[in-house]
């Protein structure tokens, strides 16, 4: 489609954007041979410049968002990083940048394939660009202006995604209890091997058969020592085995 050619369905695209500017009330400017319309807008106390222009086949709209200052040379390393790094996820648009007057802008385009465009397709695709620029424009002053790594600075505007991502992270499921495979004994403890910690009144049962003077160290082929019959009344004899405590009859 050439820019003089109108589609006898639906119409000229570039008056249809300018139809939408005007039952939107918004003051404009155009070139009708540019095939372009720019105006200026404040949004969130910022004023952003913002651009609309067909390409010369007229089937692809560019809606561009101007960030109103440049970068100085001294800043522009830092500048393109920001916005490299900010440009990585994006799934609609994508940020410019020209480095040889520090210029950054947000670009976003739209592909007629039927030489169609309404109203709502306008809207959905300006509250895009101009969302989405102002959501880095705040992190990208303070690399140029308060000493903000372009790193820290993505982090920051992109700080709600991050809490979305952490809330549907798979940590955050309920976790399941683990069954334990290790062998029990009937009295529900489990049995002590190397590398495992002992159950206290194992070692408890140690210390007993060591105060006693018996040297005799139990192990898993040979039982723990029986108590002599000289024993005195209520005495007690702690078996190691199992870590039960017996008393002596």
């Amino acid at each position: 489609m050439s820019n003089d050619d109108h589609n006898p369905i639906y119409g000229d695209p570039f008056q249809a954007l300018l139809d939408h500017f005007e039952a939107a009330d918004i003051r404009y400017s155009s070139n009708r041979e540019e095939r372009r319309v720019w105006f200026s807008m404040n949004s969130g106390g910022v004023l952003q410049n913002c651009s609309f222009k067909f390409d010369k086949t007229g089937d692809v709209l560019q809606i561009c968002i101007q960030y109103p200052v440049l970068a100085t040379e001294k800043f522009r390393p830092l500048a393109m990083e920001f916005l490299t790094r900010a440009n990585y996820g994006l799934v609609l648009g994508s940020f410019d940048f020209d480095n040889s007057d520090g210029e950054a802008k947000f670009r976003v385009s739209y592909l007629m394939t039927d030489g169609r465009l309404e109203g709502e397709t306008i809207r959905r695709l300006f509250s895009t660009a101009m969302g989405t620029a102002n959501r880095y424009f705040g992190p990208y002053m303070k690399v140029l202006f308060a000493g903000e790594t372009p790193t820290d600075a993505i982090f920051l505007a992109e700080l709600d995604q991050h809490a979305e991502a952490v809330e549907d992270s798979p940590k955050n499921a309920p976790v399941q209890p683990k069954t334990s495979k290790r062998p029990r004994r009937k009295n529900g403890k489990a049995k002590s091997s190397k590398g495992v910690s002992r159950d206290p009144s194992d070692e408890s049962a140690q210390s007993t058969h060591q105060s006693a003077g018996k040297t005799h160290e139990p192990t898993s082929s040979t039982p723990p020592p029986i108590p002599s019959a000289s024993c005195p009344d209520n005495a007690t004899s702690e078996d190691d085995s199992d870590g039960e405590t017996r008393k002596v009859v």
